[in-house]
């Protein structure tokens, strides 16, 4: 008996040492990393995750970037998001041709009339479950937060980019007819509609001119009659970029900037994360590069004299004078359309709620 028990005690270290023997020799494959697509149009993103890349080697082939034709981007999102191709099934066409379905996005772009359909459809997550907190947006503009954030505190998409409208009005006029083109004087003029229509029936009584006010920097382009526009309504990034820089469009003439009495803003594009995101971790710190980095951010600012969306990097382009364009002579436009970003209206979240679920949810 003794005998049998120190054979089978035998065996069984035998047995064990094979089994260790065996596992020390195996190789376990690791998976490769998980990839996410960000669904992107005319090349929007490029610069922005061109620094992200070169910070970042590694997510290089962890980030794909599908870049569509603005015209095109509508039908084709619709169709990666839901399509009723699954993501790895390969289709036929009627010539035999075999075509791939629409990579699933993980990120995508939309306009702000748009985030609330996609919020209704289930088909993103919002900003809290991603693990957005407080400090990360600590420094953005309170509309970009108020504006796409419900009651009940979730938000549900984000944006580096806003456009502040601000009233750019001709410094020659004012001085002539009014006395003054100092900017806060320039605002008593136009503070109001009433206000407005005195003031040029007044410099009409002094030039015999019929002087005008218009909407847009596009309205001033086209206009045939320039000579005779008093100022117009126009954002930062026109006024920095295609205003300042057109010689034919100042016509040499210095401009000033005030606040004026239109209460616009825009911002967006923004960025949305769907419900099936393969690697939300990582889809929040692309996100939040994007939109939150302040290197990013101040190197798109200094290189286009843009408006960003992150104060700091704004006062600090106000007070390193980056907005004093010889278009606007001793004038720093930055200090006005902070100002109206600061103090703008956010939109309200119900508002975005399209007229379909509207009906269907006021039971109308």
């Amino acid at each position: 008996m003794r005998k049998y028990f120190i054979c089978l005690l035998m065996c069984m270290l035998i047995g064990i040492s094979v089994l260790s023997g065996c596992g020390s020799e195996q190789v376990v494959e690791e998976a490769a990393p998980v990839k996410i697509s960000i669904y992107t149009y005319d090349g929007i993103l490029d610069s922005s995750m061109k620094m992200i890349f070169e910070s970042n080697a590694d997510l290089n082939d962890r980030v794909e970037l599908i870049d569509i034709p603005k015209e095109e981007y509508a039908q084709k999102l619709k169709e990666a998001l839901y399509g009723e191709e699954k993501p790895e099934n390969e289709k036929q066409t009627d010539s035999g041709e075999v075509v791939a379905p629409p990579v699933y996005p993980d990120i995508f772009l939309a306009d702000i009339d748009e985030l609330y359909g996609y919020v209704s459809d289930k088909t993103v997550i919002s900003m809290n479950e991603l693990g957005l907190t407080e400090e990360d947006i600590s420094l953005m503009y309170q509309y970009t937060k108020d504006s796409v954030t419900d009651k009940d505190g979730n938000m549900w998409a984000l944006t580096w980019s806003l456009d502040p409208t601000a009233f750019v009005y001709n410094r020659a006029i004012a001085a002539e007819y009014l006395g003054s083109d100092d900017r806060r004087d320039v605002q008593s003029y136009i503070k109001d509609e009433h206000t407005i229509e005195d003031t040029l029936f007044a410099i009409k009584k002094k030039s015999g001119k019929d002087y005008r006010i218009l909407n847009s920097l596009s309205q001033y382009r086209d206009d045939k009659s320039k000579t005779t526009v008093f100022g117009f309504y126009c954002d930062m990034d026109g006024l920095t970029g295609e205003f300042a820089s057109d010689i034919k469009l100042n016509m040499n003439d210095k401009w000033g900037v005030c606040k004026g009495i239109k209460d616009e803003m825009t911002a967006g594009p923004w960025l949305m994360v769907t419900k099936d995101c393969k690697d939300k971790e990582l889809a929040l710190n692309v996100i939040k590069e994007l939109c939150l980095s302040e290197s990013i951010l101040k190197t798109k600012q200094e290189e286009k004299n843009i408006f960003v969306n992150n104060t700091r990097i704004m006062s600090n382009a106000f007070n390193t004078g980056k907005g004093k364009l010889d278009v606007l002579g001793s004038d720093d436009c930055i200090e006005v359309y902070d100002d109206r970003a600061k103090k703008a209206t956010p939109v309200n979240w119900d508002d975005l709620k399209p007229e379909e679920i509207q009906e269907t949810t006021d039971g109308e």
